[in-house]
């Protein structure tokens, strides 16, 4: 699981003003090996203060009351920092991120964000989802299969900065790609077949997904940067698309998710 903490209009934007918070270090490292017992995460083994960008308090998550996934942990991450967490199976370390990220709820304690603005979350999982998610990031069931072209337009934005009005925005534009990839294969499709009510149909398709395209802002662009993304990633031709993620390997699922 990857958490990224970032502006997409600039770090200048939301750094904190102030100084007066403790030290940490560029890299660190946080390893996860006992989640009953009080940790303190926070590294200072810099001499400079560096403004922090998300802070926890006194962080506890249990699911039956009675084994903790992690307790009273007291997490401070810099601007610009790069972190890992590291830990055996089961220590509740994706739990942590989707903690950190929004998607599940805390028993106790507390999640901020530090800054003049909020940063955006972004929520990278080991695994493309089998389905949309929810404001809770749990797989909406909807009955449809799910495909790698879903996945590929998926937002990954978390949290509270979900709500933005400019993640708002390139929400709309992800559903206005997906909406007219849908459409060029169905096109696709129309043309190998006799029939005047599929070809009709598949121009109706196109006709509307070209006016999602042209409404949404950034839609062209967006559309041009996902198929470089997804074809460097060897994910990107229109018959894997189509393909449902239940259906990929291991590493084909791998490289969907990035």
């Amino acid at each position: 699981v990857i958490l990224i903490l970032a502006r997409i209009t600039g770090i200048n934007a939301w750094l904190p003003s102030a100084t007066h918070v403790r030290p940490i270090p560029p890299r660190t490292i946080l390893a996860a090996t006992n989640t009953n017992t009080n940790t303190d995460v926070l590294s200072s083994s810099s001499n400079r203060a560096t403004p922090r960008i998300l802070t926890c308090e006194s962080l506890t998550k249990s699911y039956d009351g009675k084994r903790y996934q992690f307790r009273g942990i007291n997490l401070g991450i810099a601007s610009g920092s790069r972190v890992g967490l590291i830990g055996i199976n089961g220590v509740g370390k994706s739990t942590l991120m989707k903690c950190l990220a929004g998607l599940e709820s805390v028993d106790s304690g507390s999640v901020t964000f530090e800054g003049r603005r909020t940063p955006v979350v972004l929520y990278v999982e080991q695994e493309p989802a089998s389905g949309p998610r929810g404001e809770d990031g749990g797989v909406v069931g909807g009955g449809e299969v799910w495909t790698v072209a879903d996945a590929l337009t998926e937002s990954m934005v978390a949290g509270p900065s979900a709500g933005t009005a400019e993640v708002m925005r390139t929400s709309e534009a992800l559903l206005a790609v997906r909406a007219y990839w849908a459409a060029t294969a169905e096109m696709q499709r129309a043309q190998s077949s006799t029939s005047d009510t599929g070809r009709q149909t598949a121009e109706d398709t196109m006709s509307h997904a070209m006016n999602l395209m042209g409404t949404a802002e950034g839609g062209w662009e967006l559309d041009e940067q996902l198929e470089d993304l997804a074809r460097n990633l060897d994910v990107g031709s229109p018959a894997f698309r189509s393909r449902p993620v239940s259906s990929l390997s291991g590493g084909e699922r791998k490289r969907v998710a990035l």
